[in-house]
């Protein structure tokens, strides 16, 4: 009994005794700051240019300084390159390849020029679209012979036909194949004021204005009217003169360094000797040169029948085939590319007290 009783004692004091011992917690200030105006923050700062006017300036990272030319301390008579605006002597690439090799030089540096090697047999079709030869490969076409198919890159596909879902009654379109609904363009333009439709958009037309003197000279290449510079003539009279793209120049003529006996030829001004086409043909068999190289002439081999009408606007004989005629005898027609078709007179919307034009048959005010 009593042993308990000395344990709750010692427990009790050994309590109160840390309980003394903690510290007692302080208030904490409370940090203050004196109430001040915001400062502005500048957003663009101009450079400031402290570069006398006289003297060249640049700002490559915005901040303005003296322009430093390039100094060239290599001799006149030396090449030089500045690639980076630092002037260098220019080292000409050496050859070291024999004279009697073939050499390239894609990237400014000589080297050997390698062949590409045919493993290909003769007598197999080859391609190289790469410079590499390798055994050219046909495209392979598994679709039905009775069936249309289309290869525009190659790989041959079945062809499929644009659907026409649209009335057969109204307008249609397929500028890029697939059929759509024909969108007249809608004049919203008085009848009586003038329109244009560059871009397919019906809109006023608007007349240049001009503003320079009736008695200045005036040129509009682009419908804008600008007023006429005359070329300045400083050749002197007595001197030939020529101006090709409108700046007038002293006339240079071709300077002809061939003997006068031998024949010459000039087709882009420059004098050359005249080289005849060499005629390996023999005298017996009929040529042709229609590019100046003279060759066997090769007719024509007509294998259809002589009963049968033929053409050949191109040099290849084909049986000729007429134009089916639709059009009922008592309606006019036309065939402006071979086919024949109903003729349609052009519709005249425009006054008769106004001049009219229809250079390519449809009717416009004059």
């Amino acid at each position: 009994m009593l042993s308990q009783l000395y344990v709750l004692v010692s427990l009790a004091v050994l309590l109160a005794g840390q309980a003394a011992a903690s510290p007692v917690p302080m208030p904490r200030a409370i940090a203050q700051r004196n109430a001040q105006p915001l400062d502005t923050i500048p957003a663009y700062v101009r450079a400031i240019n402290q570069v006398p006017e006289e003297q060249a300036s640049s700002a490559p990272n915005g901040k303005i300084q003296p322009f430093k030319r390039a100094v060239n301390k290599i001799p006149a008579e030396d090449a030089t390159t500045a690639p980076d605006g630092v002037i260098r002597p220019f080292k000409r690439a050496v050859n070291k390849i024999p004279a009697e090799d073939a050499t390239t030089a894609p990237d400014g540096v000589i080297r050997p020029f390698k062949r590409a090697v045919n493993t290909v047999p003769e007598e197999e079709a080859s391609s190289a679209p790469n410079g590499k030869i390798q055994p050219f490969k046909r495209a392979v076409n598994k679709i039905p012979a009775e069936d249309a198919t289309t290869a525009p890159d190659g790989v041959i596909r079945p062809f499929k036909r644009a659907v026409n879902k649209i009335p057969a009654e109204d307008a249609t379109t397929a500028p890029d194949g697939v059929i759509r609904p024909f969108k007249r363009a809608v004049n919203t333009v008085p009848e009586e004021e003038a329109s244009s439709a560059p871009n397919g958009k019906i809109q006023p037309f608007k007349r240049a204005v001009n503003k320079i003197p009736a008695e200045d000279a005036t040129t509009a290449p682009d419908g804008v009217i600008r007023p006429f510079k005359r070329a300045v003539n400083t050749v002197p009279e007595e001197e030939a003169s020529s101006a090709p793209n409108g700046k007038i120049q002293p006339f240079k003529r071709a300077v002809n360094k061939i003997p006068a006996e031998d024949a010459t030829t000039a087709p882009d001004g420059v004098i050359r000797p005249f080289k005849r086409a060499v005629n390996t043909v023999p005298e017996e068999e009929a040529s042709s040169a229609p590019n100046g190289k003279i060759q066997p002439f090769k007719r024509a081999v007509n294998k259809i029948p002589a009963e049968d009408a033929t053409t050949a606007p191109d040099g290849v004989i084909r049986p000729f085939k007429r134009a089916v005629n639709t059009v009922p005898e008592e309606e006019a027609s036309s065939a402006p590319n071979g086919k024949i078709q109903p003729f349609k007179r052009a519709v005249n919307k425009i006054p008769a007290e106004d001049a009219t034009t229809a250079p390519d048959g449809v009717i416009r005010p004059f």
